[in-house]
């Protein structure tokens, strides 16, 4: 998979395909400052932002958006289930 098909799949998914693995997210945006909607809105409008991605497993995806000229955020995505991020 490249980076264009990454963000096609991204663009064409909504919010109520998408589910957080709680507490874990809660956590880790509590520490970077961060929402869950911001984290929602960066994921399926700002996928120009998207820089890098790494497939961790099978499916499995590390996600980079570029921030800020220092900062970045990282998200893991499974693809796994059909229709879902």
């Amino acid at each position: 998979m490249n980076i264009r098909e990454l963000r096609k799949i991204l663009e064409t998914n909504s919010e109520e395909n998408i589910a957080f693995d709680e507490p874990h997210v809660s956590l880790r945006c509590e520490e970077n400052n961060i929402t869950k909607e911001q984290v929602l809105y960066i994921l399926l409008h700002e996928t120009s932002t998207l820089t890098n991605f790494i497939e961790d497993r099978p499916n499995v995806y590390k996600l980079y958006f570029k921030l800020s000229k220092k900062r970045q955020l990282k998200l893991i995505i499974d693809l796994l289930k059909p229709k879902n991020i």
